[in-house]
């Protein structure tokens, strides 16, 4: 049995200069790459932005789901847990805009009313979808809209905080 011949350790084919050159090279290039990497996955606030706008839209729609908030005639949003529905206006309000009495099926109208009227009016009032309809493009711009509201009362809210 034959063993490998190495080959001698003072002939090498790159000069040490250059190897240790080599090296530093690599390094400041793991280096100035590392921040990107660190920072694809931190905080991007567009994207907490856009998830905060989305459970805002899902805590409404799940209120004009299941009856526990409502909006009254200006628009402004009313919670039935902490509010006592005791004048007529609440009460007028609570019983038009309670879509938990109807079939989760059949109450896409009266969730999508319920969110907003304005809204409602702009994508639905043409034409009403029948009882169990979906119409996923519609719906998709209905919620662009109802965000976009959302955003809008956000904005007012800041601004009226600051005067």
């Amino acid at each position: 049995m034959t063993t490998p011949k190495l080959p001698p350790k003072g002939n090498s084919t790159t000069p040490p200069g250059q190897a240790l050159f080599l090296k530093i090279l690599f390094i400041l290039l793991i280096l100035l790459l590392l921040p990107e990497l660190v920072d694809s996955r931190g905080s991007n606030n567009s994207t907490k932005k856009r998830r905060k706008l989305t459970v805002a839209y899902n805590i409404l729609r799940d209120g004009c789901s299941y009856g526990s908030t409502i909006r009254d005639d200006d628009g402004n949003q009313i919670d039935v847990t902490t509010t006592t529905a005791t004048t007529a206006t609440a009460t007028a309000v609570t019983n038009r805009n309670d879509c938990s009495r109807i079939l989760i099926e059949e109450n896409e109208m009266c969730i999508t009313r319920c969110m907003s009227d304005v809204c409602f009016e702009k994508v639905y009032a043409e034409k009403l979808l029948e009882m169990g309809e979906v119409d996923e493009i519609r719906e998709r711009y209905f919620e662009k809209c109802v965000k976009d509201n959302i955003k809008a009362e956000q904005a007012e809210a800041r601004r009226a905080i600051k005067r």
